[in-house]
């Protein structure tokens, strides 16, 4: 039976785990944890951020040891169970957390074909063993928006689509977003903007690992070595809340304070409009989409994880902790005229929310239409079957579900 597990199996999974535990507490930066050949450290730690709930990942709590020993039995079950159903294709959600990430990469291992249908930009994504992970792959935006005929025309209507956005609009792109984060009224900007660097926080309990090549195990550590980094710089910095973090989030911004007391912050409500007009020299961000929205203000920004801007110039990425550390004591440093920031940024709006057929775009917000409908507030039974049922009924998702199953 595919479930059952002996007494000597379950000796034997949980002397594993006590040494796979042991392995990562005995070294500083971590950077692979397999079991039977399945990669689990991204999906550890952000379950572990979830669960716990902490907003830094704690290798020597004995959460973590609970989280292997479950991880080991959940990678064996399912290869267990794929192996013999077999089915034609396995689908699911998200890619993220242990929950979503063992049966994808168990069922990749083993050639099944996967898709996930947690990307609002684009509805159903086939997933690779090379790229398991929900989010869109972008590396190669710049290169085919290039290719693209038209390309002015295509750059009038991601700048329509932009500039409605930076206005308060909520596109498909921001659509997990309660509230635009330019709706807001105007609140006071402090003194000491000009020439400072902006550091944009994210939720901390959010998936840090929902784009792959992340240099940090959890947004704590990043924020942290960022806002030590520019202060031995002697560079003046900001801290901005994500508009749209969750309760707990707010418990860790006063933990935060009060590690590092002397950091200025503005409030979540602060316009990225303003701090652009009032002369920032740039912004910081694991993978936000405030790196294109800061680029058409004519602000660069610095990443580092793959995230979707990493193929155009107006965002340095990050492949490692000193490269990071040394963007960021060249933070002021332009690396493009505003003229193609402004354009890469358009491009990049483009690929992101507008390429496609007319057929993908009808898919995608319908998609949109339905997720919101059971996420956003006023959430109804009423408002949700509406939602599904003028999904379910385009023409779109009709020929994508008989390509699927064909």
């Amino acid at each position: 039976m595919v479930g059952s597990v002996s007494p000597f199996e379950w000796i034997a999974e949980r002397r594993l785990a006590r040494e796979l535990w042991s392995t990562l507490r005995a070294s500083p930066a971590p950077s692979t944890l397999r079991v039977d050949g399945i990669e689990l450290l991204d999906l550890l730690i952000d379950s572990y951020l979830r669960l716990s709930p902490s907003p830094r990942f704690d290798a020597c709590d004995p959460l973590v040891l609970d989280l292997l020993c479950a991880s080991i039995r959940a990678v064996r079950r399912a290869s267990a169970w794929f192996a013999a159903v077999r089915p034609r294709v396995y689908l699911t959600s998200y890619t993220s957390y242990l929950a979503h990430g063992i049966p994808v990469r168990v069922a990749l291992a083993q050639g099944i074909p996967v898709w996930s249908f947690g990307n609002l930009g684009r509805f159903g994504k086939r997933l690779t063993q090379d790229d398991p992970f929900h989010t869109r792959d972008a590396s190669d935006y710049a290169r085919r928006f290039a290719m693209l005929p038209g390309t002015e025309v295509r750059l009038d209507e991601a700048r329509a689509g932009l500039e409605s956005r930076l206005s308060g609009t909520v596109d498909a792109a921001t659509s997990y977003m309660r509230r635009s984060a330019y709706s807001y009224s105007e609140s006071d900007l402090p003194d000491g903007l000009a020439g400072a660097v902006v550091v944009f926080l994210h939720d901390f309990y959010d998936s840090p690992h929902v784009f792959p090549d992340l240099v940090f195990p959890d947004f704590w550590c990043w924020l942290a070595v960022t806002v030590e980094t520019l202060e031995e710089a002697g560079i003046a910095c900001f801290l901005k809340p994500h508009p749209n973090q969750i309760v707990d989030s707010d418990q860790a911004v006063a933990e935060f304070r009060a590690a590092y007391p002397a950091a200025r912050w503005l409030t979540a409500e602060a316009s990225n409009a303003r701090l652009a007009r009032a002369g920032i020299a740039c912004g910081v961000t694991v993978y936000g989409t405030v790196a294109h929205e800061l680029a058409y203000l004519g602000v660069p920004s610095i990443a580092c994880a793959r995230h979707p801007h990493h193929s155009f110039g107006f965002c340095r990425t990050a492949s490692s902790l000193p490269e990071y550390k040394a963007l960021l004591r060249d933070a002021r440093v332009v690396p493009l005229p505003r003229e193609t920031m402004q354009r890469e940024a358009l491009a990049f709006y483009y690929m992101h929310n507008l390429e496609g057929s007319d057929v993908e775009r009808e898919l995608r917000d319908g998609f949109v239409e339905f997720w919101r409908a059971s996420n956003v507030k006023p959430c109804t039974d009423e408002r949700l079957l509406d939602a599904f049922q003028r999904f379910v009924g385009l023409p779109s998702f009709t020929t994508f579900a008989r390509a699927l199953i064909s």
